[in-house]
């Protein structure tokens, strides 16, 4: 598989004034850019931005709330793609997980003291409005 990013000036990531730090990135299905990272402003709240091959933002995906209050929580993404089964047809699923790291207590969530990881696994659906994680 060959993805080919149609980009033609680089991509900036953290410097639109808005506080996102980018931390990792990835390259999913069709090209797109998949960039984790946290907002700044926001209670350092973990972010995906996903960008498509010339660089447009296509869709923020908010993997944590804002109302928790992180410190630099450093997330990393991963993308995969499998085939599943749906209404007995075999289709691609195309997923992407997120990890990061707290190390306070996260309500509703059992924490074991230190630093904790907490990890989200999303999958692309094309039915949605412009194809949503």
């Amino acid at each position: 598989r060959v993805n080919i990013n149609e980009l033609v000036a680089p991509l900036v990531l953290n410097n639109t004034g808005d506080g996102f730090v980018p931390t990792d990135i990835e390259v999913g299905h069709e090209g797109r850019l998949l960039v984790a990272g946290y907002d700044t402003g926001n209670n350092d709240q973990v972010l995906v931005r996903i960008y498509d091959q010339k660089g447009s933002l296509l869709q923020e995906v908010a993997v944590s709330d804002s109302a928790v209050a992180l410190d630099q929580p450093d997330p990393v993404i991963g993308f995969a793609e499998r085939q599943v089964t749906v209404d007995n047809t075999r289709v691609a699923r195309y997923e992407m997980v997120v990890a990061y790291t707290a190390e306070s207590a996260i309500p509703d969530l059992d924490t074991k003291g230190g630093e904790d990881a907490v990890i989200g696994l999303y999958w692309f659906d094309s039915a949605q409005p412009a194809g949503s994680h």
